[in-house]
């Protein structure tokens, strides 16, 4: 018999999500991973769950540690799984993002993943304190409010931006 260990997961996540040591930035495709993870992602959230991935035919080749953008994928589609208890369609795109001078980013080419998915939503509140630390809307013993700031963290160690969408009752929340 395993012996689960809730502290280790715990410390895990804390020590992903306050690392000062440089990553080890590899070029990789980023629609290869996306698409090498669709049944990983399939077992995380379920059968009543369906995830499609959309891939371009063309490579996006980005630098980064291929874990880093594993765990962003992992953690935003269990939350998913959790926004949709009965079902639903978690979506996976990946494609190019044209950046004008007028946003927050320098102008430029940028690889982009959409994640959208048809679970219940988000009230203004919530959506407010969404990537803070330990913030959860989960009951207690059930997630420690680390995913979407470790998710934040990531990105930005990556010189990415992540934006979400969503309202209660919204066919598709969305993060990017």
């Amino acid at each position: 018999m395993v012996m689960k260990r809730p502290g280790a997961r715990l410390t895990r996540q804390l020590l992903a999500f306050s690392r000062s040591t440089p990553v080890t930035a590899v070029r990789l495709d980023l629609g290869v991973l996306v698409r090498g993870m669709r049944s990983m992602l399939q077992r995380l959230v379920g059968e009543h769950i369906r995830v499609e991935t959309m891939v371009p035919d063309r490579s996006l080749v980005i630098e980064a540690e291929a874990t880093q953008i594993e765990q962003v994928l992992l953690n935003l589609a269990a939350n998913a799984r959790d926004a949709m208890p009965d079902g639903g369609l978690l979506e996976i795109q990946v494609g190019l993002r044209i950046v004008t001078e007028d946003e927050t980013l320098p102008a430029g080419e940028y690889a982009s993943v959409k994640v959208t998915d048809t679970g219940v939503g988000m009230d203004a509140k919530t959506l407010a304190h969404l990537f803070e630390p330990f913030f959860t809307t989960k009951e207690v013993g059930r997630g420690t409010g680390l995913g979407l700031a470790t998710v934040l963290a990531h990105v930005g160690r990556l010189r990415g931006k992540v934006t979400a969408q969503s309202s209660v009752g919204m066919d598709r929340p969305s993060w990017c």
